[in-house]
């Protein structure tokens, strides 16, 4: 007789947490139990961060007060800004940009991300929530349109059980497989703008001296994208540690970009490359962001559950960050899923009281003050001048960026072999959904754009001239061939790191 197969036992909670990053532990922690309230059983699913230095973040006043209010005595220290600059980029002549109103702020502090994630850990175990490290969420549950849970994957997976409760957070990243999920499936981006997205390159590098003092921040907007696309970077300084992120838009509007390949013309050039001399490469990602803004948010509610962080589409390409949002709008939802819960009622019209506390507090004010400026960046600095957003350009120079121009134009190398310091993991595999259609397309006279915008050279050119092959194993899960593939056969495997 064969082996009988093993039943999965369902799991019930009151609230499921999914993302282990700043919003979904913001949400965990937000929703546990209160001395005095009903004790809630909190799951938590997702996260478990790797060996890798983890980047410097920006946090407005809001989120720190936020942080503080969350983590108590846990709170790390930070570095405060003192200098935080937006210059628009050239090849040669990086010249500043004379803000008009708000621009860059210099009322933000620079965090570590891994203390800031182990301090709100900490905390979320303390206040009894349960979290299953190195699993992940495969698919939602669903009773009707109304979501009642997800699908739970072991970290070998050899075992997958049904998590069911009564309210859910999801925070699985931007285009995470359940998001997306929900977002086809609540139908939350009708009467929106369509969706834009970014193809980020974030490293992160650790000075030979620690340097006293404040934390430095510069902004970069334009070259190296092309004219018509939205590019920009930001370089954090901390006393050890240097986070450089570079994003560049991806999608239909986008054919051939290489993100990876105008990341390193990036950090080549003289202003960027001078604050990384001496310093040692520590950890390197890539990711998808969302780049719409205020008009193309969705609905961050559904019956039985809430979007948090950039699965929402929360982040604002005017700061370049996203990691304030993500915790405030985790905070909410976990007080908002709190009082559902404990009122026994987790429909969408309940539900959408967090939409409406998110799109009314100082989230929804920042994306909308900067709702004009990712399209216009796109455009060229007088574009930005014509709507207002700066004074008029006169010419400037800062002397701290060295004068005007530079002697020699930054040097055309080629793209660089290696992308990952870190093998991407069982956890994200890129896979063809339609393999014949990329046979069929991709010959040697029309080279398949996957070859281009894959930072790690998943996709290879088939041997027989049609078509391509991927070597999964080089996937690290970024997600930025599902915007940027023009034909909509390329699949990720879920990958829960946001």
């Amino acid at each position: 007789m064969g082996k009988r197969k093993r039943r999965s036992t369902a799991v019930e909670a009151d609230i499921l947490v999914i993302g282990g990053g700043l919003a979904g532990l913001a949400a965990a922690v937000a929703c546990s139990s209160r001395p005095g309230e009903r004790r809630l059983r909190v799951h938590l699913v997702g996260g478990g961060r790797g060996g890798a230095p983890g980047p410097l973040v920006l946090f407005s006043p809001e989120a720190q007060r936020e942080a503080r209010g969350l983590l108590g005595d846990r709170m790390p220290d930070g570095w405060a800004v003192e200098s935080d600059q937006a210059l628009w980029a050239g090849p040669r002549r990086w010249r500043r940009l004379p803000w008009k109103g708000s621009g860059p702020r210099r009322d933000h502090r620079v965090y570590d991300r891994d203390r800031l994630l182990a301090a709100l850990e900490a905390t979320a175990r303390e206040q009894g929530v349960e979290t299953h490290p190195g699993a992940r969420a495969l698919s939602l549950l669903f009773r009707g349109e109304r979501v009642v849970g997800a699908v739970v994957g072991s970290a070998a997976g050899l075992r997958r059980d049904p998590l069911r409760a009564a309210g859910t957070c999801i925070a699985d990243g931007s285009a995470g497989s359940l998001s997306r999920a929900l977002f086809d499936a609540a139908r939350l981006g009708e009467g929106k703008g369509a969706p834009t997205w970014g193809g980020l390159i974030e490293e992160t590098w650790r000075r030979s001296e620690r340097q006293p003092g404040s934390g430095q921040v510069l902004r970069s907007f334009g070259w190296p994208a092309p004219r018509g696309l939205f590019g920009g970077g930001v370089v954090i300084e901390g006393a050890d540690r240097v986070t450089v992120r570079f994003l560049v838009e991806v999608g239909p509007r986008a054919a051939g970009i290489d993100p990876w390949a105008l990341h390193g013309r990036w950090r080549r050039h003289p202003v960027v490359a001078g604050r990384l001399e001496g310093a040692e490469l520590l950890a390197r990602r890539a990711g998808l962001l969302p780049l719409g803004g205020y008009w193309s948010l969705p609905r961050l509610a559904a019956a039985g559950a809430v979007l948090a962080g950039s699965a929402g589409g929360l982040f604002d390409p005017w700061t370049l960050e996203g990691a304030d949002l993500a915790l405030l709008s985790g905070a909410r939802a976990g007080r908002t899923l709190r009082g559902a819960v404990a009122e026994g009622e987790c429909a969408a019209a309940r539900l959408m009281a967090y939409d409406r506390q998110v799109k009314d507090s100082v989230v929804g004010q920042q994306l909308f003050a900067g709702r004009r400026f990712a399209p216009l960046a796109a455009r060229g600095a007088m574009a930005l001048a014509t709507a207002r957003l700066l004074e008029p350009l006169t010419p400037r120079r800062d002397p701290r960026l060295g004068g005007a121009d530079f002697p020699v134009a930054v040097p055309e190398l080629p793209r660089e072999e290696t992308f990952s310091v870190r093998a991407g993991g069982a956890a994200a595999r890129a896979w063809l959904i339609d393999a014949e259609q990329c046979r069929r397309y991709c010959t040697r006279d029309r080279p398949a754009p996957c070859l281009s915008f894959c930072p790690a050279d998943v996709f290879r050119p088939a041997p027989s001239g049609q078509g391509v092959v991927i070597e999964a194993e080089r996937c690290v899960g970024c997600r930025i061939c599902l915007a940027a593939d023009p034909f909509g056969v390329v699949g990720v495997s879920p990958c829960i790191e946001d």
